[in-house]
């Protein structure tokens, strides 16, 4: 009597990944470090940066070369990502369209619709921007919250600088309102149209600005010896 068929046997089917996604804006090294801790907690990680080869891409799991500020080319990341999109997009850059973060956060806020789930930003679009809106940010703290700060005024022009430093008093630390920390700040201690070395580049910059539209400036007053 012949032996019964044996059945072959079946390959056993791919578990589906469910790791967490983490997207990540911006790939420097701080977004590295990030990026390796994520992985230790067992999360994925995308990275994306304008450039190739950032740090951080080279120890995600996948690494996205876009330009962030360019709102086309960011919402068109995250319609490539559909319907699998991130479970978290971490931004770690001031370079980046926070009109396209805006409208994920309403996104979000609205809860699942017929295009699915939507990632949770941290921090939240309208932290981002005030990283990167100094008016924004010195209106937030002192009118809404109260807290305690120098005296600070806005301007848009060298001769509102100028009313405002002729009742402030000098010195007066001057940066521009929308710019990365640190960059393009000066120190005012004298009248604006004298030949003090920081009074002529500040002077050229506001007469030369880079990019289009107008320009406005924080100051605000401190001691200095």
């Amino acid at each position: 009597m012949a032996a019964p068929p044996v059945a072959a046997p079946q390959p056993a089917e791919a578990e589906p990944d469910v790791r967490p996604r983490v997207l990540l804006l911006g790939s420097g090294e701080l977004s590295r470090e990030l990026a390796v801790a994520l992985q230790g907690l067992g999360a994925e990680v995308i990275a994306a940066d304008k450039y190739a080869d950032a740090p951080a891409h080279r120890v995600a799991d996948k690494a996205l070369v876009v330009t962030m500020t360019d709102a086309e080319e960011l919402a068109a990341v995250f319609a490539r990502l559909r319907p699998d999109l991130p479970d978290f997009v971490v931004t770690l850059t001031d370079a980046v369209c926070v009109d396209v973060l805006d409208a994920l956060d309403a996104s979000e806020a609205r809860g699942s619709e017929s295009e699915g789930r939507y990632p949770e930003l941290v921090p939240s679009a309208r932290s981002v921007r005030l990283t990167s809106d100094r008016e924004g940010l010195r209106k937030l703290a002192a009118d809404e919250l109260g807290l305690p700060t120098a005296p600070f005024w806005f301007v848009g022009s060298l001769g509102e600088l100028e009313a405002v430093a002729a009742h402030a008093g000098y010195p007066l630390l001057v940066k521009p309102v929308v710019k990365a920390a640190g960059r393009e700040r000066s120190v005012v201690r004298g009248l604006m149209r004298s030949s003090m070395p920081g009074n002529v580049r500040l002077a050229a910059r506001w007469d030369n600005p880079p990019g289009c539209g107008p320009r406005r400036w924080s100051m605000s007053s401190f001691w200095s010896p």
